[in-house]
């Protein structure tokens, strides 16, 4: 191994780099930067060292701007992933700092002293611990999945939060006692934000930026929060506001006899609200976030104009208890219009006002139990039936307009058995149909294309699937976790080319797979531990079989590598136990890491006179495997390639020149006196030694 290569220290912008590891890191600023007034300091991403240019800057070093209290502000590219111990200690004027989502590490007190008024950082090291919150007026989480407990308690200045799709918990107190905080951004990914208590605000509304109204605007929010209020009539001297009665939780019941507004979140959270009652032709909603959500007592909605809908009115007298009669959302079903209302039970007669149904509409109706979607509906976005957990049947009327089976459309809707997509969908997008663990069918038109990220994963019930000829795309691991799935057939002729990661990953159940014959990569973990598959056709137009492809596929028993693959990748076929024999073609060159790890029934294998490489532990444990032969094309065998073949006696060198390079442990622990075979004309020096190091107890030159 050569020394390594050692740069001289380099100056740009007053801060000087040093050269470490094939990498750059800021190792301090010169003596004049202390000079400075209110030194705004940009990071460049890459640096240029003599005859090496563009290196990545990756590091701030120990101490690099300690007692530098000429810095204001500091960005830093998202080449950096580590900030050394006491980076920044007492930068006492630095008041902007922006942390990249690459940081993985920031070092003890690396920004001990610093009182930020900005901060943009990853949620993993939004905590005390790393910064004094005493100045902070706004934050902007950039990336991370959670917020720690009481991150920001305290924080008296603290105005503005923004928080990424990313998260998805916050734990408690993390903005508690935040007494100036006026607005934050909060995306719908958070199922846990309970970190609010005493900070100013007097709810949460999700996925939309929210506001702390003044106590004596008078516009917003006239009723939140009256805890005992039960019933409510609403004349027309009365306009409604956004989260006029939000939180009202003993609200059972509300009559509008004349024109009454519903604006955003208006009756959010009423957890006791049960009849909503509008005069006929004159309830109006122009929600634009919400109305109901939360409303988790919700049984009867009726709105209904009898000169219109005649037979919808007639028993007027007697509210459709859990039934909701939705005649005059005009446009549209607004975002968390009905989200968690836990206790409708259906969805009937939405009539052609209803053109789309928004975000999370009816998220988390866990009683709904059927719907059906009319023709005229032509957009139904993300979540809008996500986690109704009773829905067993969701018809889409004939002609469907809906073009795409939007993002976690029907997610975790568990008692959904089949659906039919009708012909008008070309794409089924991510996560649209996750955890739907009762869907036993689903029908895929031809004119589908493509198949989101985690479309179907987790779909534990879904016995078989038919891609259609249309399609060019599955995404990865959409499929992934169908422990039922049988049987996959592609349709001639295909359009797809690639089996993607772990797009049928733990389909237990799978036992024979038709894959097209235009497909020319399966990528890793593709069908990583499907236990059952006995039967896959693969044509020889694959050209690539990526890491641990047929990883745990325990019932294979044989297997033909297409001819034009170059090499066989780590652990393709490891934990393969009853696979009997492989046909590797002439084109292979490489067997990479534990390719045939533990493939405990592989009694033969041949190896082509093409390879030139066994990697480390390449056919570890293959318990069954008695003999073998080396060819001569071989020019190095790895560390433990052929370790713990226990039933290995025999080992063949193909007469050649020089005996492979072997590593001490190759063939360690083979059988008992096992033998290794080569010829007299080698020219290594001390073969016998060689091969007795390389684990063989006998050696016989021929």
């Amino acid at each position: 191994m050569g020394k390594p290569i050692i740069y001289p220290t380099i100056i740009i912008d007053d801060i000087e780099y040093i050269y470490i590891n094939n990498s750059a890191q800021v190792k301090c600023p010169t003596r004049d930067s202390f000079n400075k007034v209110n030194w705004n300091l940009v990071i460049p991403e890459t640096v240029d060292f003599p005859d090496n240019p563009d290196v990545d800057v990756t590091s701030i070093g120990g101490l690099a701007f300690s007692g530098c209290t000429s810095l204001s502000s500091i960005v830093m590219p998202i080449s950096i992933t580590n900030i050394y111990g006491m980076a920044f200690y007492q930068c006492t004027s630095l008041e902007s700092i922006s942390i990249p989502a690459s940081v993985t590490k920031i070092g003890a007190k690396a920004f001990y002293g610093c009182t930020p008024v900005s901060l943009k950082v990853p949620s993993t090291f939004a905590y005390k611990r790393y910064f004094n919150f005493s100045k902070l007026e706004d934050v902007t989480i950039v990336s991370g999945n959670y917020l720690t407990e009481g991150a920001f308690r305290g924080c008296t200045k603290l105005t503005s939060v923004v928080i990424p799709y990313s998260v998805r918990t916050m734990q408690a107190h993390a903005f508690a006692r935040c007494t100036s905080l006026i607005n934050i951004t909060l995306p719908c990914s958070i199922s846990s934000k309970d970190g609010f208590d005493h900070s100013g605000f007097d709810a949460i509304s999700v996925g939309v930026e929210v506001y702390r109204e003044s106590n004596n605007t008078g516009e917003k929010a006239q009723f939140k929060y009256c805890t005992s209020l039960k019933n409510c009539i609403i004349t027309n001297d009365l306009a409604l506001k956004a989260r006029s009665f939000s939180n009202c939780k003993s609200m059972e019941t509300i009559m509008m006899p004349f024109a009454g507004i519903s604006y955003a979140s208006c009756f959010d959270n009423c957890t006791s609200l049960k009849h909503l009652i509008g005069e006929p032709g004159q309830f109006v909603s122009s929600s634009q976030f919400g109305g109901f959500y939360n409303c988790t007592s919700l049984e009867t909605i009726t709105i209904v104009d009898p000169d219109l809908y005649p037979s919808l009115y007639k028993n007027s007298d007697q509210w459709d208890v859990k039934t909701l009669l939705n005649n005059n959302e005009f446009g549209g079903i607004s975002q968390y219009r009905y989200a968690n209302c836990i206790s409708l039970k259906s969805v009937t007669n939405i009539l052609p006002y209803v053109s789309e149904i928004l975000w999370c509409g009816f998220n988390g109706c866990k009683s709904l139990t059927s719907i059906t979607i009319p023709f005229y509906v032509n957009d139904i976005r993300a979540l809008a039936f996500a986690r109704c957990e009773s829905i067993s049947s969701f018809i889409f009327e004939s002609p469907a307009s809906i073009p795409i089976i939007n993002y976690s459309l029907l997610k975790y809707c568990v008692s959904l058995t089949s659906l039919d997509i009708p012909p008008s969908v070309t794409s089924i997008e991510f996560k649209s149909l996750k955890h739907c663990t009762g869907l036993l069918s689903v029908t895929i038109p031809p004119t589908l294309t493509s198949i989101g990220e985690y479309a179907f994963n987790g779909c534990t019930s879904l016995e078989t699937i038919i891609i259609p000829s249309s399609v060019t795309k599955i995404s990865d691991m959409a499929f992934m976790g169908c422990t039922s799935l049988k049987q996959v057939t592609f349709q001639e002729p295909a359009s797809i080319t690639s089996i993607s990661f772990a797009t049928f990953m733990d389909c237990t159940s799978l036992t024979t797979v038709n894959l097209a014959s235009s497909i020319t990569n399966i990528e890793k973990d593709a069908f990583y531990n499907c236990k059952s598959l006995s039967k896959i056709n693969i044509s020889n137009s694959i050209k690539n079989i990526g890491v641990r492809a047929f990883r745990g596929c325990s019932s294979l028993k044989s297997f033909t590598l297409p001819n034009k693959l170059p090499y066989i990748s780590p652990g393709t076929f490891a934990e393969c136990s009853q696979l009997e024999s492989v046909f590797i073609p002439p084109s292979v060159t490489i067997i990479y890491n534990s390719a045939f790890n533990k493939c405990s029934s592989l009694k033969s294998i041949t190896i082509p006179s093409s390879v030139e490489i066994i990697c480390k532990f390449a056919f570890v444990n293959c318990d069954s495997l008695t003999s073998i032969i080396i060819p001569s094309s071989v020019k190095s065998i790895g560390k433990g390639s052929f370790y713990f073949c226990k039933n290995l006696k025999n080992v063949t060198f193909e007469e050649t020149d020089l005996l492979p390079t072997l590593n001490d442990i190759c063939f360690r622990n083979n059988a008992p006196n096992n033998t290794a075979t080569y010829y007299k004309s080698v020219k290594n020096s001390a073969p016998q030694e060689l091969l007795t190091l390389a684990g063989f107890s006998n050696t016989v030159a021929i």
